[in-house]
């Protein structure tokens, strides 16, 4: 089974025949440095992006889930949905035994507007921090309230295009503040 199916994703990639070979009977392990930083296994691709600064890939894993979730009933993330190509005006093909809703994937926005943000804490100097922030293309602004540091609290907006981003601080409670890179 799992030789015909790479022989299908073989065929449909266009490998060559005389590679085919190595990737069915590898001789040796393949090590291969990629930017992502796992911590659960499921969730962390877009994470290891920004961690690494490649904040527009983020943004485009954003988007992409932004716009697949557009086709999703009550706009909840599967738990993973097949790697087909995009069809205009079409949604994203389910993989058959996933679960939808997964409750991980409630936490995949949140974790995506942190990593396209750079959002950050440093508690020793009660700062939150904003490292080279980039919008996705569907946002124009984000208004993050209530994030806090000890007993002291600030809420900040973010507007812009892209990584052309203004952060403006609308309250603060106690001794905190908030600082942007870009």
């Amino acid at each position: 089974m799992a030789r015909e199916q790479f022989q299908v994703i073989a065929d449909y990639l266009a490998i060559p025949e005389d590679e085919r070979d190595r990737l069915l009977y590898p001789k040796r392990a393949i090590a291969v440095a990629c930017p992502i930083h796992r911590d659960d296994g499921k969730t962390s691709v877009f994470m290891g992006f920004a961690r690494y600064g490649f904040r527009a890939e983020a943004a485009r894993i954003f988007e992409g889930l932004f716009s697949a979730c557009t086709y999703i009933d009550l706009r909840r993330l599967p738990e993973l949905v097949c790697g087909f190509p995009r069809r205009r005006s079409q949604g994203p093909t389910f993989y058959p035994v996933a679960c939808a809703p997964q409750a991980w994937s409630a936490a995949t926005p949140l974790s995506l507007v942190q990593s396209c943000l750079g959002l950050g804490f440093d508690p020793a100097s009660a700062t939150v921090f904003f490292d080279r922030p980039m919008l996705p293309h569907f946002l124009e602004e984000v208004v993050l309230r209530g994030l806090s540091i000890g007993t002291s609290r600030i809420d900040v907006a973010l507007r812009g295009r892209g990584s052309d981003v203004a952060m403006t601080v609308l309250s603060r409670t106690g001794e905190i503040r908030a600082t942007m890179t870009s």
